[in-house]
């Protein structure tokens, strides 16, 4: 049964959390997913966002065409086992696995910051998409809109930024729509 769970040590504490999924080294990604943290469920599961707001994550992709798979985790395939067939890639700012609203230190989103930078610069995506958007202002310290926010060009070589609409955060429908709308089209999807 595939899973992503993995063993990782950080400092002096060792912890079950999820790997990276990125392809070979030097291959380039179309679109790399930035989440906060794993939750402890997905840990659990061994696959990513397999909790309520991992779901509506899931359900969004499904519903704009940008990933199609099935739902759920189906004979141990998740739907995160899918990512890198369509170009597609994944990683945590932080690795150490927590429930929504748990805080992440300064020092770890330094860290993630300087993971992503590296992940960058090795597999070159064209969009990076973060999944919360609260994840901009502390890494990089300035706002961040739903969609494309072509203000932060440069950031990140080359890859387009786009902040995900997820729901339950603070937008409305419109902006979802406005939004995903504007990924597919960016995919040709």
């Amino acid at each position: 049964m595939p899973s992503h769970k993995v063993t990782w040590k950080q400092g002096n504490e060792t912890f079950d959390t999820l790997e990276d999924i990125l392809p070979a080294e030097g291959e380039n990604l179309r679109i790399l997913f930035v989440g906060r943290v794993p939750s402890p469920e997905s840990v659990r599961f061994g696959h990513y966002w397999q909790g309520h707001h991992g779901q509506l994550f899931w359900e969004k992709l499904r519903e704009y065409n940008i990933l199609n798979t099935p739902k759920g985790i189906i004979n141990g395939i998740g739907e995160d086992d899918h990512l890198l067939h369509c170009g597609y890639g994944m990683i945590d700012i932080a690795n150490k696995p927590r429930y929504t609203g748990e805080k992440v230190s300064s020092a770890e989103y330094r860290e993630g910051h300087a993971r992503l930078l590296s992940v960058v610069s090795r597999h070159n995506p064209e969009v990076i998409v973060f999944i919360y958007k609260t994840i901009i202002p502390e890494i990089l310290g300035v706002i961040a809109d739903y969609g494309f926010n072509d203000n932060l060009k440069g950031l990140f070589g080359d890859s387009r930024i786009f902040v995900f609409p997820m729901p339950g955060t603070p937008c409305n429908r419109e902006v979802i729509k406005s939004s995903m709308g504007e990924l597919k089209d960016y995919l040709g999807l």
